[in-house]
């Protein structure tokens, strides 16, 4: 299921993102045994999805502000997010191709 709902953050215009970004963060916060392995294998692959789809502004400023609701929301992806802020940080500050995304990535490190 998530493979699916990441194809489709990949690859949906960010008018048709809502949903996608919606059904990603209620899937990664499930409780369950698998709580761990999901969050780490989702995440990744979500960062993966904004690295390659900077170039669309509205889409990655999406992306972020779901990310932030989920990580102000539970506190396992936004401790998963600070330690692997390595992967992250330096790319949404430095490499955003506009100052609106730049701005949502400033916005984000303060939150979390």
């Amino acid at each position: 299921a998530l493979h699916v709902i990441l194809s489709g953050i990949d690859t949906m215009d960010n008018e048709q993102l809502g949903p996608y970004l919606t059904t990603f963060c209620h899937v990664v916060d499930l409780a369950d045994s698998l709580a761990a392995w999901r969050i780490d294998w989702a995440l990744q692959r979500l960062l993966h999805v904004i690295s390659n789809n900077m170039r669309y502004k509205q889409a990655t400023i999406s992306c972020m502000r779901a990310l932030l609701s989920l990580c102000v929301l539970s506190s396992r992806p936004r401790r998963w997010m600070l330690h692997q802020r390595a992967l992250w940080v330096k790319e949404w500050l430095l490499s955003g191709l506009s100052s609106q995304v730049r701005c949502t990535a400033e916005h984000f490190i303060k939150a979390i």
